[in-house]
């Protein structure tokens, strides 16, 4: 159950590391740190996203690769079916406190009039105590954070992309076009990633401007409704084995999404889920080679977007060591040749997906925005202009902190029990 908790709690806060914006969710003032509001707009360059685009950029970055690693998790704790009840309590539990997390960030950015998080970070703290945790000698942490998280889904992706595209260029049925039966060096995992990535993700990521990707978020979140409708059909075919308001509603559907793909793939496959659960349908299975299709697709055209706050993260990191930051080419060719590397010889998502979701994606979901929000509480306190609301609410941020800070060493220790 501890392992399961860990997957399920990063597929509903993992990416909201990445969505940083006041509640209008706005673009206008972007800068180093433009990877912590860039998938919440989904590449527009200026302005503002309506309140149905941002939520379809909300859903479609919380659900994503790590949602198919969910079934494994509870299949890790129990191959029992009521192994499903608390599972899904502890679900609802962790979309409810990863969405007012979501919020925090929001409020904080409107009330100190901040575009990153590094500078809400730092102004929320604002005339404290130089020993307080939050501040500006470590607004370094949460875009060292964002880097680790974009880092680690970068190279999930490609995971997903070899996990997908391999088994769709393997098939071999003549009457159907997702049955392509490649040569052996292309249909292997190997093969499938390395083509993805010359031919699909690496070019995409080059591209100067993003805006013609903009239609991305739509496609993938189709691509999820698909998956998790084919996934409920199939279950009796396989044997047992404003911000706020676009925070209410991506998180809620984020969180349906997330109960159908474990419950289905759980019920469908019990102890036998493998880590990427469509893995475990058979690759004569026309609805699971679309769903492959599907999941495989939109991660191929979502990647650029990861891609762009990791090469954001990794350059300011380089210009604060030498001086000067590399160029955007080779830094997107040197960053493709680590994740490749890594995501060849990697093999388990479900454990990549549960270490970060453990480490990286509890700090930045939880630890991170309640400790801002508790310190512009806390200062408001101080002030004698606090109302009994803000005074329950700095409790229920510190509470929240400890919560997240505990959750992440449980996470790590359940990751390899």
């Amino acid at each position: 159950m501890l392992r399961s908790c860990s997957l399920a709690l990063l597929a509903l806060h993992g990416a909201s590391a990445l969505q940083v914006a006041k509640p209008a969710i706005s673009t206008r003032r972007a800068d180093g740190l433009r990877s912590t509001a860039i998938l919440a707009v989904s590449a527009t360059d200026e302005g503002q996203a309506s309140l149905p685009s941002s939520t379809a950029n909300l859903v479609k970055s919380i659900v994503g690769s790590g949602v198919l690693s969910l079934p494994v998790g509870l299949a890790a704790f129990s191959s029992s079916r009521a192994a499903l009840v608390p599972a899904l309590a502890l679900l609802s539990v962790a979309g409810t406190v990863s969405g007012y997390c979501f919020s925090m960030v929001a409020r904080v950015c409107a009330a100190t009039d901040s575009s990153s998080w590094g500078e809400a970070w730092s102004k929320s703290a604002r005339c404290q105590s130089s020993r307080a945790p939050v501040g500006e000698k470590s607004s370094w942490v949460p875009p060292a954070l964002i880097g680790l998280l974009t880092l680690s889904v970068s190279i999930q992706y490609t995971m997903v992309i070899g996990d997908s595209f391999s088994s769709i260029f393997s098939a071999r049925r003549p009457s159907s076009l997702l049955a392509w039966g490649l040569p052996a060096l292309l249909a292997s995992r190997t093969g499938a990633i390395a083509a993805l990535t010359a031919f699909g993700t690496l070019p995409l990521s080059l591209l100067p401007s993003l805006s013609a990707l903009s239609f991305t978020s739509a496609l993938g979140v189709a691509g999820l409704l698909y998956t998790a409708a084919f996934m409920v059909l199939r279950m009796s075919s396989y044997g047992p084995g404003s911000a706020l308001h676009a925070a209410a509603g991506g998180f809620a559907l984020s969180a349906a999404l997330t109960a159908v793909v474990m419950a289905a793939g759980f019920l469908t496959f019990g102890g036998a889920c493998d880590g990427f659960i469509l893995n475990n349908y058979a690759p004569t299975d026309r609805l699971a080679q679309l769903a492959r299709v599907a999941i495989g697709s939109q991660i191929v055209f979502t990647y650029p977007f990861i891609h762009v706050g990791l090469r954001d993260s990794a350059q300011a990191l380089l210009a604060s060591v030498f001086g000067k930051a590399p160029a955007r080419v080779p830094t997107t060719f040197g960053i493709f040749a680590l994740t490749t590397a890594i995501a060849i010889s990697l093999t388990n998502l479900g454990l990549i997906a549960a270490v970060t979701g453990a480490l990286v994606s509890t700090s930045i979901g939880y630890v991170l925005p309640s400790l801002m929000l508790g310190q512009t509480l806390a200062r408001r306190v101080r002030a004698g202009g606090a109302s009994r609301s803000d005074k329950l609410e700095l409790l229920a941020a510190r509470g929240i902190t400890a919560l997240g800070v505990a959750l992440a060493g449980i996470g790590v220790w359940s990751c390899f029990v």
